[in-house]
């Protein structure tokens, strides 16, 4: 499957799968508003659960370092802090949407290129020795 894709430029695929991402965030995004403020938010402890960690995100270190953070949080090609894992928190800490929007874009962009680059460098090594 992967080798299909050897063919098509690097550039093409962090951008397809960038905007993947977006979409995601998105729809994450929106979904999470509709369902808290129309059905989630009415239970007490679901809402002050949302309420407590929207204050954690409020200190300073948090407003300080929040964009940023993220980002590098999700920089990090782990299973859980892909797109869903980074709007989920970003939302959950009541970062701004546009805020949010940028540190999931940035985290993406890195986490995709070094995935992409680690697999077009495993299909260069199998296609050198293979």
């Amino acid at each position: 499957m992967i080798t299909g894709f050897s063919n098509v430029h690097f550039a093409y695929i962090l951008a397809f799968v960038t905007v993947s991402s977006i979409a995601i965030f998105f729809l994450v995004w929106f979904l999470l508003n509709i369902f808290y403020y129309r059905t989630l938010g009415k239970r007490i402890f679901i809402n002050r659960f949302v309420e407590r960690t929207r204050r954690t995100g409020e200190s300073p270190m948090i407003k300080k370092y929040g964009l940023v953070g993220l980002a590098l949080l999700m920089a990090i090609p782990l299973p859980t802090i892909g797109v869903y894992g980074g709007t989920l928190l970003s939302w959950l800490m009541g970062m701004k949407f546009w805020d949010s929007l940028i540190a999931v874009m940035l985290g993406a962009t890195v986490s995709n290129s070094i995935v992409l680059l680690s697999v077009f460098g495993i299909i260069q090594a199998v296609g050198i020795f293979g």
